[in-house]
């Protein structure tokens, strides 16, 4: 059977929509947190997720893409019937596209990744060759996706416990705990992207934990010395607070704050409601009072520059992994289409990185803020502490499965390492989170698995029957 050129354009053209819909899905993964706590505006953070995320799927999107492309089931038991491979690989793309526009427009956050390795396994089952699968491979995925948001939940409960007893259970900041967090942020992230690129580089190990070494202190000691009042002091906005207070629901271009500080060190946060979120501007004035500690403020502020580096970061991690949903299976397109056969290696044309990143940026900008509020607000209460725990734990978390080659739910990661943060301090031990937007949002996860699992082999079945 020899395939018409139709599914190399198609292919292009549903690749790029996967991509898109992820960007339009997956944007809560970068900044959800930073703008539920209000560290940074909804259009800060879309343009700095645009940025880092291009640039994760660029510079590490390579290793994750060859996984999906040429690991799960190699093209080499398809010999002579590479045609059946490119079908399979189509048909993964359609159902993961028509997945993630529905999860998309309910604003429910999904996990591609998972769409799209159902979608394999299904197409092999179909085609009989399930005994073909790299079952250590299928192993270690599927065992990642339930031990990644575990760790991250757990590695973001530890970091913000720390800030908890460090900071904000003494009532004091430390003028050397603070450059401390900043050193440990740049060194760790900075190192997953090293380590992913040593051979390029040309660096040994050695000199790899010179270079982190050097991070460290110049980070840590840049910090202690400029130590500015913007960068340490930076008063809080209504946004750490506005979950607090019932008439509350926007951010600040709907409502104008004032504060009053007594002499004896009170503080009070009034909102006058200037603007109906959902209608016509209000002349009612309603004010709130909330009585604010103002330690806490100079407790919490250090954190929210933290949150947008993080920030940056956990969207260059999500690029660097998620960019192989839509690159792994057209990768294989375009090598049949190109050379008669698909090979083995796991190399990826950088233009199909590239396409797909551009994909990924401009889905984030169009319709990325549709799941913005389920992970950035609804899920748990966020402060700048919270926040950053939260993002720093997800992105350390995705970097590593990057750097394993292992494709993974960056979604999962960043919910669990939310619900970590939303346990520490709460006497019941869970409270802090809401059961019920987690429960939907876990079953969303259960659901895409199948989907992917079983509508793969039909519009497979489909494609092939519209063929003969």
């Amino acid at each position: 059977m020899t395939l018409p050129d139709f599914f190399l354009i198609a292919g292009g053209v549903s690749a790029f929509a996967v991509a898109f819909g992820m960007g339009a899905n997956n944007v809560s993964n970068a900044i959800g947190t930073s703008v539920g706590s209000g560290a940074m505006s909804i259009r800060v953070g879309l343009i700095l997720a645009g940025i880092f995320e291009f640039l994760g799927t660029t510079l590490m999107g390579g290793m994750v893409t060859a996984t999906l492309k040429s690991y799960i089931i190699s093209p080499i038991h398809f010999q002579d019937q590479e045609e059946l491979f490119v079908l399979g690989m189509f048909s993964t793309m359609v159902v993961a596209l028509i997945w993630i526009l529905i999860a998309t427009h309910y604003g429910l956050p999904i996990s591609a990744t998972q769409t799209i390795i159902g979608g394999i396994v299904g197409f092999a089952l179909v085609e009989r060759k399930f005994d073909y699968l790299n079952h250590r491979t299928l192993a270690t995925i599927v065992i990642s996706w339930f031990l990644s948001p575990v760790l991250g939940a757990i590695f973001s409960y530890l970091l913000y416990y720390s800030i908890y007893r460090l900071i904000l259970e003494k009532g004091e900041c430390s003028r050397f705990i603070v450059p401390a967090y900043y050193g440990a942020t740049f060194t760790i992230l900075i190192g997953f992207t090293l380590q992913s690129n040593l051979v390029t580089l040309g660096l040994s190990y050695n000199l790899l934990y010179v270079c982190l070494s050097v991070i460290f202190l110049v980070v840590s000691l840049g910090t202690l010395w400029l130590r500015p009042t913007a960068v340490l002091q930076t008063p809080l906005g209504i946004g750490t607070y506005k979950d607090d207070l019932d008439d509350v629901e926007n951010s600040g271009r709907d409502f104008e704050t004032r504060k009053e500080v007594t002499l004896n060190g009170s503080a009070k946060m009034y909102v006058r409601q200037v603007a109906n979120p959902n209608g016509p501007p209000s002349p009612k004035k309603v004010w709130k009072e909330k009585s604010i500690d103002p330690q806490k403020e100079a407790n919490e502020a250090p954190f929210k520059f933290l949150m947008m580096i993080s920030a940056a970061f956990v969207a260059f991690a999500h690029g660097s992994n998620d960019v192989s949903n839509a690159a792994g299976p057209y990768a294989a397109i375009v090598e049949y289409y190109q050379n008669g056969k698909i090979s083995t290696d796991g190399s990826i044309p950088i233009s199909v990185i590239v396409g797909c990143g551009i994909g990924i940026v401009l889905g984030l900008f169009i319709l990325g803020y549709k799941t913005l509020e389920t992970v950035g607000e609804k899920i748990t209460k966020l402060t700048f502490t919270k926040g950053f725990a939260a993002q720093l734990s997800g992105a350390t978390t995705i970097l590593f499965a990057s750097a394993m080659s292992l494709p993974i739910s960056t979604t999962a990661i960043l919910i669990g390492g939310i619900v970590g943060v939303g346990v520490v301090g709460d006497d019941s031990g869970t409270s802090g989170v809401d059961k019920q937007v987690l429960l939907k949002i876990v079953s969303g996860w259960v659901l895409t698995v199948v989907v992917g699992l079983l509508g793969t082999p039909l519009v497979y079945v489909v494609i092939q029957f519209l063929l003969t």
